[in-house]
């Protein structure tokens, strides 16, 4: 009886030993097949960099992995959200010459987007070494020295009288008195003259003459279309706003009209009608002629009011 038991519970025994043997042999071998695969498809490798924010090593597995799938969407747009990234960075340390083949990367692989397009231009003409050219000095002739006139002394014989000094001005005339015309005091004239008004703090910002666009008014338009893209809708119309009190441009109004009708777009599909309205009634105010805009300000503005009735 014994015997049969220990038989029974030794097979037993085998048996799990050769089930335990056999799963952790399959376990291991699923660990290395997946490693090896990880490392061997450059795409996984790209979204694991660019988790850890090494975007430029990112880029790199990503390009390996574009040119085995060619048509590949998702990629593409790693490489352009890396590319745009890189590009605004180096754009912000002021090192154009690095940040200009990224933001000429990414305009290879999306040409439409306008923002990018102006990033591009900004900086190659950024990056673009200005020819110092040396200062023009006049040159004036140095005059050539002249001998001075000899002086010539008379003699004069001692018995001649001396000869009184002629002076060689006519003699004066004294001139007739000039008729006086009667003038005004000059007290009448300063209570006649209007008192000038100056103007206060506010009055002087809105009098103050704004320039045309200039390169660095691109590259902050730029930096706030970024964030306008990323959802900061705050911070992005707060930089416009301060936009348009400096430069007179049409582009800056266009594109700042086009992200406020954007991001009250977004909100109103979020029903987020308040918020959507702000930026409604700012485009508003800046096309009135647009009735496009006014459509959508008016929708908006039906929408708040229905939502307070509820």
């Amino acid at each position: 009886m014994d015997f049969c038991v220990y038989n029974f519970l030794s097979s037993h025994l085998k048996r799990i030993t050769t089930y335990k043997i056999v799963f952790l042999t399959v376990t291991f071998f699923l660990l290395v097949t997946t490693h090896l695969f990880a490392q061997a498809d450059p795409f996984a490798q790209g979204v694991q960099k660019y988790r850890q924010g090494d975007l430029e090593g990112a880029i790199a597995d990503f390009e390996l992995a574009l040119s085995q799938e060619k048509e590949n969407e998702k990629i593409k747009q790693y490489i352009l959200n890396c590319s745009v990234t890189l590009a605004y960075r180096y754009m912000d340390q002021k090192n154009y010459a690095k940040a200009l083949p990224y933001a000429e990367r990414a305009y290879e692989l999306d040409p439409s987007d306008e923002s990018i397009k102006n990033l591009c231009e900004t900086l190659k003409e950024a990056s673009t070494p200005e020819e110092i050219k040396p200062p023009d000095i006049e040159t004036k002739p140095i005059p050539s020295p002249q001998p001075e006139p000899e002086q010539i002394v008379v003699p004069q014989s001692p018995e001649a009288p001396p000869q009184p000094e002629v002076s060689p001005q006519p003699p004066e005339v004294s001139p007739k008195p000039a008729e006086v015309s009667p003038q005004v005091p000059e007290k009448k004239k300063k209570e006649k003259v209007a008192k000038k008004v100056v103007p206060t703090g506010l009055e002087k910002e809105k009098k103050k003459k704004r320039k045309p666009l200039d390169d660095p008014g691109k590259l902050r338009i730029s930096q706030l279309l970024f964030k306008y893209r990323q959802g900061n809708f705050k911070e992005a119309f707060a930089g416009f706003e301060v936009l348009l009190t400096e430069y007179d441009d049409v582009d800056l109004q266009r594109a700042f009209t086009e992200s406020l009708i954007g991001a009250a777009t977004k909100l109103e599909e979020e029903k987020n009608y308040q918020d959507a309205l702000t930026y409604a009634k700012r485009a508003y105010e800046l096309n009135p002629n647009d009735t496009a805009v006014e459509k959508l300000y008016q929708t908006l503005l039906k929408q708040v009011e229905i939502s307070e009735k509820r």
